[in-house]
């Protein structure tokens, strides 16, 4: 099993949200502010949902715990958000 770090993901802060890559394995994990009814709203706080898109070769998260990835990812978002 591979190890995941912080260093592992870069982020984009959007009006809607985070978009988090994480790099070793080419996935984008993208957490939007939701409101009642699942309703996108600009000053929400995040969701701990993502939508997930692998695009490396194995189409998953290969070597990497995808429970670990998902919080890290989670975790990176909230950090960028709090900067922006």
């Amino acid at each position: 099993m591979s190890f995941v770090t912080e260093e592992d993901f870069e982020t984009d802060v959007f009006e809607a949200g985070v978009n988090v890559f994480f790099k070793p394995i080419k996935s984008h994990y993208s957490f939007f502010r939701l409101g009642p009814d699942n309703q996108v709203v600009r000053f929400a706080p995040l969701s701990r949902d993502a939508t997930i898109r692998h695009t490396g070769p194995t189409g998953d998260t290969a070597a990497y715990d995808p429970e670990q990835v998902l919080e890290m990812a989670y975790q990176a978002a909230l950090k960028a958000d709090k900067h922006r």
